[in-house]
């Protein structure tokens, strides 16, 4: 929201992988097949995520603990890039954040 000329896609994939795991209950009663294949793509990404770790750091400690760093980082990206979102569509534009300080019309 402060530098809209910075925002890329890149940006968007917290928010994606938030909306992801978030859905996974409701999934179960839409489509069975697509909740299955969301629970093995986000088994698949902890299990990436607890080998890397886990080799790298040689620690089974380690590696638990950044598969969970990683859901709370992503989640916590995720669930601030839509509250900004959400703050940029519905604010006013007399009433926008610069970065510096709140202007407040006249």
């Amino acid at each position: 929201r402060f530098f809209p000329d910075e925002l890329k896609v890149v940006h968007f994939f917290p928010l994606i992988f938030t909306i992801g795991w978030l859905m996974i209950p409701f999934l179960w009663f839409i489509s069975k097949p697509l909740f299955i294949a969301t629970i093995l793509g986000y088994g698949l990404f902890k299990s990436l995520i607890f080998i890397d770790a886990t080799t790298k750091s040689k620690s089974l400690k380690i590696g638990f603990l950044s598969v969970v760093a990683a859901f709370i980082q992503l989640t916590g990206y995720g669930t601030g890039f839509f509250q900004e979102g959400l703050k940029r569509i519905f604010e006013p534009e007399t009433h926008r954040e610069t970065g510096a300080a709140i202007e407040y019309p006249s």
